[in-house]
């Protein structure tokens, strides 16, 4: 925990200067239409991460296989080895999505008044935490609608895995502060990887300790996915659009087609 509160920080004080590029957050609303989160759910439903794992928690319920893996990976722990580490580790790798997103936000680029920046920072934040919680509510509700049994029986709210959803979302909220920070394309890939491996490890965590079946945490990360991309209508509600503006050209008129991702 004092390494955390020094990383944070840390980022505090180097996150108040800025770059020129795009301010993420300063876009940030409440009502991106109804068409933008159309469009959202639709790339949502064709990102591999959501319906590639929703298909294979279905595939898992074949011959049992979600059960044979859940109770191979508790009795070996191959990673963790025992099921009290491994319950540890879900706890410390879904810690470090959480400080990933917190983090990455204070540095991505803001405006140069420290007024400006701390609206900026807690409108992205707070637009990142609700975003984490709509994630965790709906998770919450579909365990109460089918009351799964854990592996260890501890009690009926095994599907989907929270730790999962909550891991998840947080890691492509912080890989989506990471795409404004001013660093080469290779070492954004770098810290995209090691963000959804904290996520995955996260997951992979929960089964081992006997928390989690595997269908559970697949389905927990399609959540957590899923939301993302709706998040990023409120977030950055000008991504993947079109734009058409008015521009002076050499004392003519004109236009200028503008694409963002």
């Amino acid at each position: 925990m004092r390494n955390i509160t020094l990383l944070l920080a840390l980022v505090l004080v180097g996150g108040c200067t800025t770059t020129g590029k795009p301010v993420l957050g300063d876009e940030a609303t409440i009502a991106p239409g109804w068409s933008r989160l159309a469009q959202s759910s639709n790339q949502a439903l064709h990102d591999p991460q959501v319906w590639a794992t929703l298909l294979g928690a279905v595939l898992l319920q074949v011959n049992d296989l979600d059960e044979k893996l859940s109770d191979r990976l508790r009795k070996d722990t191959p990673l963790f080895g025992s099921e009290q580490n491994a319950d540890d580790a879900s706890d410390n790798f879904r810690s470090l999505t959480t400080v990933a997103y917190i983090s990455t936000a204070m540095l991505a680029p803001g405006p140069e008044t420290p007024g400006e920046w701390f609206s900026i920072k807690a409108r992205l934040l707070g637009a990142e935490w609700l975003a984490v919680q709509a994630a965790g509510s709906f998770t919450s509700g579909i365990k109460r609608l089918t009351q799964r049994d854990r592996p260890n029986n501890q009690d009926d709210r095994s599907f989907p895995s929270g730790h999962a959803t909550r891991a998840s979302i947080q890691a492509q909220m912080a890989n989506l502060n990471v795409e404004y920070l001013s660093i080469d394309t290779t070492s954004k890939q770098a810290f995209s990887l090691a963000f959804d491996s904290f996520a995955a490890l996260t997951g992979w965590a929960r089964v081992e300790a006997g928390m989690h079946y595997p269908s559970d945490v697949l389905a927990g990360w399609a959540v957590g996915q899923f939301v993302a991309h709706l998040a990023r209508s409120f977030i950055d509600p000008n991504q993947q659009q079109v734009l058409v503006r008015p521009q002076s050209i050499n004392g003519g008129s004109g236009v200028q087609l503008v694409v963002r991702f």
